[in-house]
């Protein structure tokens, strides 16, 4: 009979532990946005811009046509997520960078061209951009990043390799801070791809982070914590109108001096062309605009590098100003040069700009 009554007594404890169970992850299940929710707020973002080709497209001989302001235009995805009625939009900063036009496509297949841009952070890599349309679209809740800890389960929504939106779940694995204890990226383990930059990470039913990008070999994520796009989606900024015209001498407009220096290109000899060089530290994810001014009657060419090669080539210009756009990705130091070519000596001076889209 005691026998009998502790038997009872275990299955009914394991009856209300597996009840106790299942509504724990019913609920923690719960916590995150229904599908339909995300559906109506997460977008897929095709987008349409330039890229540099910095002077590095093969002529008919194979070899760089040093074209320094060559443009091309390419098309690339990524993802964002609506903020407010309007169709306001958060997603990354070189999501953005150097776009001529976009759409954005919701999971039913609607399709709205993104047609303004407010404000960017490179640093940070977000932007806030617009949807052109007469219509007021639901938007997600944006929680508090500072309230983010480690071990927080959290869902990752993007356009993962452009095929529209995918869905995945993590964790928090790391909260980095700053020398003034304000937190700048996250760490987790929601599996992303190419195509999910700009997506919202969600803890709960609020997002709390921007993703900007993976490492599928060591399965590392990182996010940009949203109380630091909040400032942006409020700046007093203008919005500026997105064109699908561009030209390089459109960059005039947009250029801001970041560094100037002036030197001696020596002469060249047989075995070298003559020249100078040194190295410049840039910050990531930014374009920018090199000028080299060699002394009247002369000319120079230019070229830039980084560890993994030439980037850039510039020696089409005629007279003696030469001209190179090159962009930052993925590194903070470059080095630049100038070419001789001649026999005598040539003072120069270069300058180099930042590119302000």
């Amino acid at each position: 009979m005691k026998m009998r009554r502790v038997g009872v007594w275990l299955s009914t404890a394991v009856l209300l532990f597996s009840l106790v169970g299942a509504s724990g992850l019913a609920q923690k299940k719960g916590q995150f946005p229904k599908p339909e929710e995300l559906r109506q707020t997460n977008i897929c973002i095709e987008m349409q811009g330039i890229m540099f080709t910095s002077g590095m497209t093969a002529n008919a001989k194979g070899e760089p046509d040093g074209n320094g302001l060559g443009t091309q235009q390419v098309g690339w995805n990524a993802s964002g997520f609506i903020v407010a009625s309007d169709g306001t939009l958060l997603t990354n900063a070189h999501v953005a960078r150097r776009a001529l036009f976009g759409n954005a496509v919701f999971a039913d297949g609607s399709k709205f061209e993104i047609s303004q841009i407010k404000a960017w952070d490179p640093a940070e890599d977000i932007a806030v951009l617009k949807i052109k349309a007469q219509k007021t679209f639901p938007y997600v809740k944006l929680g508090n990043s500072d309230k983010v800890e480690i071990m927080d389960p959290v869902l990752a929504v993007g356009n993962t390799f452009g095929e529209g939106m995918q869905v995945t779940d993590g964790m928090i694995n790391q909260v980095l801070m700053d020398d003034n204890n304000v937190r700048y990226q996250f760490k987790h383990s929601a599996n992303t791809a190419p195509g999910n930059s700009g997506g919202a990470i969600y803890r709960g039913s609020e997002v709390i982070a921007i993703h900007f990008a993976g490492t599928s070999q060591y399965s590392i994520h990182y996010a940009v914590p949203i109380n630091l796009a909040k400032p942006l989606i409020a700046s007093p900024n203008p919005w500026l109108q997105l064109s699908a015209v561009f030209s390089p001498q459109a960059i005039a407009d947009k250029l801001e001096q970041y560094y100037t220096k002036t030197g001696v290109a020596t002469a060249a000899t047989k075995d070298n062309p003559g020249g100078d060089a040194f190295s410049l530290q840039v910050p990531n994810g930014e374009d920018f605009l090199i000028q080299v001014q060699a002394e009247k009657g002369r000319h120079l060419a230019a070229i830039v590098a980084n560890n993994s090669g030439l980037l850039g080539f510039g020696n089409s210009q005629p007279g003696e100003q030469e001209l190179l756009l090159f962009s930052a990705e993925n590194m903070n130091a470059i080095a630049v040069g100038v070419l001789n070519g001649d026999t005598k000596p040539c003072n120069y001076a270069i300058t180099v700009y930042r590119i302000k889209w």
